[in-house]
């Protein structure tokens, strides 16, 4: 396997380790309550009306995605490609929200939107105050699985 095929294996196994976090029920529920209802509650109460809709879900968008990309790009935990991927995502985000409060005949704000609710998954994905701890995180893997082993101690 050449180092590119290993690099874009890497980023697709961390995607997708950091969307299979979402189905923790506590890290969903927060997600859908707070992130999307309360975050977004200046867009969803003008449902009825689609213009003001689209620019308040744009400007939510634009907030969202520039705090999750900051904090998913600044820590350092993370490796570089999810960095530049997390930089993508926001960029396009705000571009598309900023076109679609510039343009009445384009709505892409969606894309900006849903942009924006990856940048949040990805980067609270590995979040300790949300979500339940896993049963290997104490001991640092498999409980079942001895790792290391005795040689040069006195057992007896």
């Amino acid at each position: 396997m050449s180092w590119w095929q290993e690099r874009w294996q890497g980023l697709g196994a961390d995607v997708g380790c950091r969307i299979a976090a979402m189905a923790d029920p506590s890290r969903f529920i927060y997600f859908v309550v707070v992130v999307m209802g309360i975050g977004g509650l200046g867009a969803w109460l003008r449902i009825g009306d689609f213009d003001l809709l689209r620019q308040n879900l744009a400007t939510y968008s634009m907030g969202i995605s520039a705090a999750a990309a900051v904090e998913l790009v600044l820590p350092g935990k993370s490796v570089m490609a999810m960095r530049m991927l997390g930089l993508a995502l926001g960029i396009i985000a705000v571009a598309s929200a900023l076109v679609t409060l510039q343009s009445e005949w384009l709505n892409a704000v969606w894309l900006a939107a849903v942009c924006g609710w990856l940048l949040w998954i990805f980067c609270n994905s590995e979040n300790e105050n949300i979500g339940e701890a896993r049963p290997t995180d104490a001991t640092g893997g498999d409980v079942n699985e001895l790792a290391g082993d005795l040689k040069g101690f006195a057992t007896d």
